[in-house]
């Protein structure tokens, strides 16, 4: 990973509204809609055909795999298995875990494909309204046990949305074997 993949960092703690609403960290956000469009409105120079335009207040991108049409900027989000935790990001995401699947199934097969509906089929995505908030998906809710805050935990080309008492936790127990194994600096 290189300084430019390094995008969501630090801890934010967001309340929950009754809807289920919570607003995305401003500098997670910025990441968010950046990924997904160019916000000078002109071809993205990657090649992958995005652009971007505004529309009604909702950034959107256009993009060739979606036929021209406008695709909202949001988070999409997978559910860990076996852990209270999601893991969430931009389109950028499903590219991260295609390219880690390829990368340990360089050939198309039956474990790939298994992985692939694993991760790939269940992202949730949820969309930025026009102040910037998401309405979180209540299996993800249910999954993470969110009650009336969330936090966003940036680990640089992704992030994670955990309850904020469960991270605390994970959070101490995961300081005190750093110390035991030597911090990295």
């Amino acid at each position: 990973m290189d300084d430019e993949d390094i995008r969501f960092v630090g801890t934010h703690i967001k309340n929950i509204d009754k809807k289920m609403r919570v607003s995305v960290p401003k500098v997670f956000r910025e990441y968010l809609v950046a990924g997904e469009a160019d916000t000078s409105g002109k071809s993205d120079e990657s090649g992958d055909g995005m652009n971007s335009s505004k529309t009604g207040g909702d950034r959107v991108a256009r993009t060739g795999a979606s036929g021209g049409k406008p695709m909202v900027a949001g988070v999409h989000a997978v559910l860990m298995r076996g852990m209270p935790v999601a893991v969430c990001g931009g389109f950028e995401l499903r590219r991260i875990i295609r390219s880690q699947l390829y990368q340990e199934f360089p050939k198309p097969s039956r474990d790939r494909a298994r992985k692939e509906r694993a991760l790939l089929g269940r992202i949730k995505f949820m969309p930025f309204d026009g102040d910037g908030r998401i309405v979180l998906d209540a299996e993800l809710a249910e999954h993470v046990r969110f009650d009336d805050r969330v936090s966003f935990v940036g680990l640089g080309d992704r992030f994670e949305l955990w309850e904020p008492d469960a991270l605390r936790k994970e959070q101490d127990a995961e300081e005190e074997n750093a110390y035991e194994d030597g911090l990295p600096f």
